[in-house]
């Protein structure tokens, strides 16, 4: 259950988030937004990090690092660019249900790479994401 009211916080902070950032974006450009939030990010959560996770930190093997390196690459800064970019050009309401079907790639790479299983349930609820995606993408303004 600590699970579960975990995800629907971080569901609430990163919907409030998209909001603070679209009216960001009516003074800023995307990459310049971006770059800003990240360093603002870097500021508060490495301190928080040593002094919080020294431990953790210090035993990361090679391989763990490296991980975590492209997350960073991949999620937080492209990642988010092209979030900035999706709300600057089509608005809120439309990119932020596109980029929140997230887990179907993230399915789909579990099962090929991870080696992760799927069931009739995975599979339902992807097509009923990619389903909801088609319906806004399709959408006639």
């Amino acid at each position: 259950m600590t699970g579960i009211l975990f995800a629907l916080g971080a569901s609430t902070i990163w919907g409030i988030g998209n909001v603070w950032i679209r009216l960001a974006l009516r003074d800023m450009r995307p990459t310049t937004s971006a770059v800003f939030s990240l360093f603002s990010g870097l500021v508060l959560l490495i301190p928080l990090s040593f002094v919080l996770h020294w431990d953790a930190l210090t035993a990361m093997t090679l391989g763990a690092l490296v991980a975590v390196f492209f997350y960073g690459m991949s999620n937080f800064l492209l990642g988010r660019f092209l979030n900035y970019s999706s709300i600057s050009r089509i608005g809120l309401n439309r990119s932020v249900p596109i980029v929140s079907s997230s887990p179907v790639p993230a399915l789909v790479l579990a099962v090929l790479l991870l080696g992760e299983q799927i069931n009739l349930q995975l599979i339902l609820g992807a097509l009923t994401v990619m389903a909801g995606v088609l319906l806004i993408v399709t959408e006639r303004r």
